[in-house]
Parts: C-alpha cells; sequence; structure tokens
C-alpha cells in the first residue's frame, strides 16, 4: 500500500511545525495501524459535538476540538506528543525539588525520607542481548519476567536489604524501543530516588550490584548472559549539576518521540515517518509488528511509594493530559503571536458533520489547510479555502465572528457529568 502524496506545510519552520509533523505522521499511521480506536483520533467527533466540529482560536494558535482523542501514548504522536511532554516536565521537576534541600516535603509525605541538604538521583539504563530473529512479544515477555525476578515481586529479601544499604526510596521505570539490524533493542530507563547523593565509589558499587542481579535474571528467565559494557548503566547528576540532569532525565525516560535511534537503530516513530515518505512495505509490517508486541505495555511507571511524591507535580491522568490543548507543540512559545490575525478567542468556525465527513476529511492534509488559514491570514482566508473545495458559507460552514452561524448550530448544551472523551481537543 503506497501511501498518497503528505499535504506539506507553508514552511518547513516557524509556528506549528512539531505540531504539524505530529499531525502529519498520525495521518499516516491511521492508514496502517491495527489497533481499533487510533484511526477515530481527531476525525470523530465526541458524543456532544451537536451535530458540528469547531475551530477554537487563542493567541494566535488554532485547532478543532469537539473531536475525539485516542489517547494511546504508545501508538499516536498527537496523543503521545502531549501525554510525554507533561510526563517529561512532570519528571524533571520532582527530580529537581527531590535533590532540593530547601524543598518542603509536604506533611502527609514525611515518611519519603531524604537527608536535609536534598536527595540522590541515579538512572539506570536496563538492556537485552537480541537478535533478529526474536518477536518484540517474545523480548517484552523476557524483559518483564527478568524484572519481576531482580526488582519485582520475586526480587525477595536480598532486593530488600540492597534498597535500604544504598538508600533508595524509590523509582520511576520507563519502557523504550528502537530497532536495528539486530532486530528490536526494547529498554528500561528506571530513575532512582534516594535518600542521600551517591559518592562516586557509591555510584560504582551500586552499579555492579544492579549489574549482577539484573544480568542473573536475564538468564533465569530464558535470555542470553549480558556482557557488563552494554547489558547495564547507572548514570548520576555530574559535577552535582541537578538541573542539566533533570533535563537529561526528561529527554531519556520520556522524550523518545523527539530522540533518534542510535548505532543505526531506529524509532517507531521513524519507522512510521520512514513508511509515510517511501511506501515501503518493510516499514508497514515493522510498525505492525511494533504494534503488536506491545499490547498492554506500559509506557510509564512510579513505584507504589513515590507515586503520591509524583503527583505533587502532575495530578493530570494521561486521558486528561491527552486531552490537554496547551501541550499541542512542546517546542513553541505560547504568548501571544504579534504577528498573528487578530480574533476574539473562542470557537471562530464551525463545519456541519456532514461537511467534515464528505469534504474536510476526504483529503489527507486537509485539516491543516484550515488551521494555517486562519493562524496566518485569519477567518476570510478560511472562508476562502473552504469555499474553493465546493462548501457554502452559512450552511456547510460559518462563523460567529460574523453572524454566519445557521440555525441549530452554536455553542452545545454541556454534559452534566463530562466524561474524558467529551472534553478533548483533537486536532
Amino acid at each position: 500500500m503506497t501511501p498518497p502524496p503528505a499535504a506539506k506545510p507553508e514552511t518547513t519552520r516557524g509556528k506549528g511545525q512539531r505540531r504539524d509533523q505530529w499531525h502529519t505522521l498520525r495521518d499516516a499511521i491511521q492508514r496502517i495501524t491495527l489497533d481499533g480506536g487510533l484511526p477515530d483520533c481527531g476525525r470523530l467527533p465526541v458524543p456532544s459535538a451537536g451535530g458540528q466540529v469547531t475551530v477554537r482560536y487563542d493567541r494566535g494558535r488554532a485547532r478543532w476540538v469537539r473531536l475525539r482523542t485516542c489517547r494511546k501514548g504508545n501508538l499516536c504522536p498527537v496523543c503521545g506528543n502531549r501525554i510525554r511532554t507533561a510526563r517529561g516536565d512532570q519528571l524533571a521537576r520532582a527530580a529537581q525539588a527531590w535533590a532540593d534541600g530547601g524543598w518542603q516535603m509536604p506533611e502527609e509525605l514525611a515518611h519519603l525520607v531524604r537527608a536535609a541538604t536534598g536527595g540522590g538521583l541515579a538512572m539506570g539504563t536496563y538492556t537485552l542481548r537480541h537478535y533478529a530473529r526474536q518477536s518484540l512479544g517474545d523480548l517484552i515477555a523476557l524483559q518483564r519476567a527478568a524484572w519481576r525476578r531482580a526488582f519485582g515481586a520475586g526480587a525477595g529479601s536480598a532486593w530488600r536489604r540492597l534498597r535500604e544499604r544504598y538508600g533508595i526510596v524509590g523509582d520511576v521505570r520507563a519502557f523504550e524501543v528502537t530497532h536495528g539490524a539486530a532486530g528490536w533493542h526494547p529498554h528500561f530507563h528506571t530513575l532512582y530516588f534516594l535518600r542521600a547523593p551517591l559518592t562516586e565509589a557509591r555510584r560504582a558499587e551500586l552499579e555492579q550490584a544492579l549489574y549482577e542481579r539484573w544480568s542473573r535474571a536475564v538468564v533465569e528467565a530464558g535470555g542470553y548472559t549480558l556482557s557488563r559494557a552494554h547489558g547495564f548503566k547507572l548514570d548520576t547528576p555530574k559535577g552535582g549539576d541537578i538541573e542539566a540532569f533533570a533535563r537529561y532525565i526528561a529527554k531519556e525516560i520520556t522524550g523518545d518521540q523527539t530522540k533518534t535511534g542510535r548505532s543505526g537503530r531506529r524509532t517507531p516513530w521513524q519507522i512510521a515517518q520512514a513508511w509515510a515518505d517511501t511506501g515501503r512495505a518493510r516499514d508497514r509490517e515493522l510498525w505492525r509488528s511494533y504494534e503488536l508486541g506491545i499490547a498492554g505495555v506500559w509506557y510509564l511507571r512510579w513505584s507504589d511509594r513515590l507515586a503520591p511524591f509524583g503527583r505533587l507535580f502532575e495530578d493530570r491522568t494521561d486521558d486528561e493530559l491527552a486531552a490537554a490543548a496547551e501541550l499541542d507543540d512542546q517546542d513553541e512559545d505560547q504568548e501571544q503571536d504579534d504577528d498573528a490575525p487578530t480574533m476574539e478567542a473562542g470557537e471562530v468556525l464551525g463545519v456541519t458533520l456532514s461537511a467534515w465527513f464528505t469534504v474536510v476529511l476526504q483529503r489527507q492534509g486537509r485539516r491543516l489547510e484550515v488551521v494555517h488559514a486562519l493562524e496566518r491570514s485569519g477567518l476570510a482566508a478560511a472562508r476562502a479555502l473552504l469555499e474553493s473545495w465546493g462548501l457554502t458559507w452559512g450552511a456547510d460552514c460559518w462563523s460567529p465572528l460574523d453572524g454566519s452561524v445557521p440555525e441549530g448550530y452554536g455553542p452545545p448544551d454541556p454534559p452534566a457529568e463530562p466524561e474524558p472523551e467529551q472534553l478533548v481537543f483533537a486536532c
């Protein structure tokens, strides 16, 4: 299956660049996905849409609203960007607060003991030895089994003693996977919150102890023997620079959408983008094997003891984060754009569901074309664009700004107790 030509933004740089990349990539993935919910993301209206979809405008930014989100952080580049952006920021803020002796721990979390001068941080990266013949699903099953043996329910008292010896209060574990010549490469990044910073000697001791537990558990779970050089590493802040380490954490643990694979390996997003660019069957099949392999995988987990601490810095669920409009562009300045058209904030454009399905969605890229017209030239440009597609202003599409809203449309009555999918900003 060769994809149709993707709509190109008017410029490769400037306002909304990253948003455009993620939305265009979602369009491509929706044509090859085996997932049941992803094809609806940004396309189907929410139950409370009122027979219309609309565009909201604020501070120079426009986005389609009243549309569903899939909330699939591992599969959808749009929802994934919003979720991972927020989780990365959450982790960075939590890490900096933990290491700051001047930050006051809430009384209800006083059991999370750290040094008076601030707690310590360390990030471990756990890998597997793998080969191209192994499926991603089998590797993830091995990875999970080894983790349970080394650090989970099957770890036993030896792991409890090790945590106590090195002051490990809790951890945050993230799943990541890349693909290369040796096949799929799943690995864990784990951020440890320690009672006190580690000296270099103590860091080396803990690194060796964690490696020994991990490598032994991998073999016991049926995996191959790990090399000391590549099986595990433990990083701590260099020169005590907590702010730089926090940025490093955010990138490594939750920033895989903006990362590129190392040593010739590709991230799943790079694989999907390669298919969108070339239509190569091999990339399509790799993406589908990725989808099948990660079914049921949590990309990020806070340990039970540490989870209440994490919620101090972001208490929204992944569903709520996927719906958060302010997370649409992690590299964009959300302040007012001085060059943006002057329009009243709110829902500035409406389209009937009939026009939405039969005209706007019938050609890839049209959703972004409308957003670009509003952001760059205002309502008149958006109207001209819609009319060029054969839609009738005041019937198929309209704006409350010029009084062209047809009878029966406009703001819907909000539901008494809205569900997450009824509050989404999807495009």
